[in-house]
């Protein structure tokens, strides 16, 4: 089914609470249907070669543990992401045993709605280490790339999304807003490399005789990149709040009500990320800045950066309480679950259309009512890939048995 085709151009904000202007993105963006339609791989992971038709619906890859079915999704997040979300490094995504002058992953998908061919190449062979991005057999950036096949992912890991450390909570964030917007996607990638060179200089400090103005340029790129991570997280984080609070009532109705914070130096002691989310671009520069002068004997003492969007957290609590200390493990993937199904609402609210929901092996992981929550997800959603060890009693619309990197229809 085709949605007609809108242009961002006829609303006035962004789901985020960003106006046209902020979001470079927004023009790129039309509201039309698209599902994946063909996946094909090349020495991805334990596959030599793969070629899989998809449809609408619920397609489910059922099979032992280790057989290659994550891979499947891993494959398809790599497509909507341009990264890995399992691989420390980009090689690591190579056939093993793949003979040395043989050491090329490719991983293509077909969009239907769209027509459009994605590609992402990743080479580890002598004189040639590097990976690329296609569009329709033409490179592009990956700020460029990314956000083409919209896709939320769902697995083991996401579970642990309240327990775990904040850079899992702070990748949440970034994964839902590097796919619907691409000034933060392309502000992410130089603050990440800007970070690296600062915290280098930083640690000279100790090392050789280093000159206090020598960071001035990395402070300059730093607050730059910064600013606007801090200030898209936080608009963000006002469209999410109500709806992970509405996810979560669905999920566990009297449960108590779910209130999501983002935690960060930024106007602390002034209305904190709320305050925030409303200031300009050079109010949350100047505010950026004058941490950094508080902050920098600290950093020079520590040889690393202790003021940014890398040091922040995206804080959970239910009624006041944070479920991280006294949520009980129910509660705590209650919250998990319903961090991801706003996610969903958000990235469609954004796109226009329905992403792409990947379910790795969550069923077995969640309760009976929790299970019921997430099939019913799964009967409205446009299209989704499952996996799991024994077949659900679903609907699904394909049905594969994978084993040692073969998939079988049944």
């Amino acid at each position: 089914m085709l949605l007609p085709v809108r242009s961002y151009r006829a609303s006035n904000r962004h789901a985020c609470g960003l106006s046209h202007g902020e979001c470079q993105a927004e023009a790129l963006y039309a509201w039309t249907r698209v599902h994946l339609s063909r996946l094909q791989l090349h020495n991805f992971r334990n596959y030599p070669a793969l070629d899989l038709p998809l449809q609408p619906g619920l397609t489910v890859l059922h099979g032992q543990n280790a057989q290659g079915k994550t891979n499947v999704l891993e494959a398809i997040y790599l497509l909507a992401s341009g990264t890995s979300y399992r691989a420390a490094s980009d090689k690591e995504v190579i056939r093993w045993g793949a003979p040395e002058t043989e050491r090329l992953a490719r991983v293509t998908g077909r969009l239907a709605g769209s027509e459009a061919e994605l590609e992402v190449v990743v080479a580890d062979m002598p004189g040639l280490s590097t990976k690329r991005a296609l569009v329709n057999g033409a490179g592009k950036r990956l700020a460029d790339f990314v956000g083409r096949l919209p896709a939320v992912l769902f697995g083991p890991e996401q579970l642990d999304l309240v327990t775990g450390s904040p850079s899992q909570r702070r990748g949440y964030l970034d994964g839902a807003l590097s796919q619907t917007d691409r000034a933060y996607y392309r502000a992410l990638a130089v603050y990440t490399r800007v970070l690296q060179q600062r915290n280098q200089l930083l640690k000279a400090f100790r090392e050789r005789d280093v000159q206090p103005d020598e960071l001035l340029y990395w402070d300059q790129q730093l607050v730059e990149a910064g600013s606007l991570i801090s200030s898209r997280r936080a608009r963000c984080l006002q469209q999410l709040s109500p709806l992970a609070a509405r996810q979560h009532e669905r999920l566990a109705p009297g449960g108590g009500e779910l209130q999501l914070d983002y935690e960060t130096k930024l106007f602390r002691s002034d209305g904190g990320w709320q305050r925030l989310a409303a200031a300009s671009s050079e109010d949350i520069a100047a505010e950026f800045r004058a941490w950094l002068r508080l902050e920098s004997d600290r950093e020079i003492a520590q040889g690393t950066s202790v003021v940014g969007p890398h040091r922040d957290d995206l804080l959970l609590r239910i009624d006041g309480k944070p479920v991280e200390k006294f949520g009980s493990r129910g509660q705590q993937r209650t919250v998990a679950l319903a961090l991801k199904l706003a996610e969903l609402e958000l990235v469609q609210a954004h796109t226009g259309e329905q992403p792409l929901l990947l379910l790795d092996d969550v069923l077995s992981e969640l309760d009976e009512a929790r299970r019921g929550a997430l099939r019913d997800v799964v009967h409205g959603h446009e299209q989704v890939l499952l996996t799991t060890t024994d077949p659900p009693d679903l609907n699904a619309a394909a049905s594969y048995l994978v084993r040692e990197g073969t998939l079988t229809a049944t």
